[in-house]
């Protein structure tokens, strides 16, 4: 995979502390899927916010603001897949 083509796959995603309490291997699954750019710890809500590249994240144009998107872990492989509601 080359970076010209992750470049314009940004989005964000927020996982509340408690995921990370009860299952952080399903965070790193994640993780291991993106190039994250920036967290941020969202102290008001209990939560870390991460913006990211990602080949499940569709591609934007030049100034669109990245999109929320939420991941869903199944199985015992903890494989993600990810769902955008932005």
């Amino acid at each position: 995979m080359k970076y010209s083509e992750l470049k314009n796959r940004l989005g964000r995603f927020i996982f509340p502390e408690y995921v990370l309490e009860a299952n952080p291997r399903a965070i790193m699954t994640v993780l291991g899927d993106c190039v994250v750019t920036k967290a941020e710890h969202l102290w008001h809500i209990k939560a870390i916010q991460y913006y990211a590249m990602s080949m499940q994240f569709k591609e934007l144009k030049e100034g669109d603001t990245p999109p929320l998107y939420t991941w869903t872990i199944s199985g015992l492989e903890n494989k993600a897949s990810v769902v955008c509601y932005d």
